[in-house]
């Protein structure tokens, strides 16, 4: 992928302890734990609203996975109502606003990702009590390694999602690193955030 220069895109948060960029107002941090994810050791953070909504697995939530070794940013993501029904940016908005993300978070990446396909891509939110389709554009990309990294992209040249060094099982078509960004995942693995 090339760099093109363009303001840094908005999102919730990447290196939160750094304050590379902010948390979002109105979240708070509820849990942190430590685990491993492919052998390596990570940090994990939860922030929920503070207003009490939509808060527990499945709502709106920022969590980000952090190297505890070296602190780079191995994912991050911002599951939030305000990307429902907002118009999305088209393939060329996607990449562009990935590249300058990319440039900021995890400038090693810049210039080695292989672009697989942007396509547009749904997640699945909690709010109010039902549940929420939020469709946004995924940027999907192989890295030198062999691994994958991928940045979504959601309204308003927003990062919603970023996840690197993703090892995929190809025989077994599945994934097999740890999904500490996904609520359902966590949810079959009986995690639940201390509050």
């Amino acid at each position: 992928m090339h760099n093109q220069k363009k303001a840094t895109p908005q999102i919730a948060a990447s290196r939160i302890d750094s304050g590379i960029i902010s948390l979002p107002d109105g979240y708070e941090q509820v849990d942190e734990r430590f685990a491993t994810q492919d052998e390596v050791a990570v940090c994990i953070k939860r922030h929920e609203r503070t207003d009490g909504r939509n808060r527990g697995l499945g709502g709106e939530h920022v969590t980000t996975v952090t190297d505890t070794q070296t602190g780079q940013l191995k994912g991050i993501t911002w599951m939030d109502t305000s990307f429902v029904d907002r118009p999305l940016a088209n393939r060329e908005e996607a990449q562009q606003v990935a590249e300058t993300f990319l440039a900021n978070v995890a400038p090693d990446l810049t210039g080695t990702l292989t672009i697989l396909w942007i396509e547009p891509h749904d997640e699945t939110l909690m709010a109010d009590d039902k549940t929420t389709i939020v469709t946004c554009m995924k940027v999907k990309c192989r890295q030198a390694s062999g691994n994958y990294a991928w940045v979504i992209v959601g309204s308003e040249e927003r990062v919603m999602t970023f996840e690197r060094d993703i090892v995929w099982n190809t025989d077994m078509s599945v994934r097999t690193t740890e999904k500490w960004l996904h609520d359902s995942w966590l949810a079959a693995q009986a995690f639940e955030a201390t509050t």
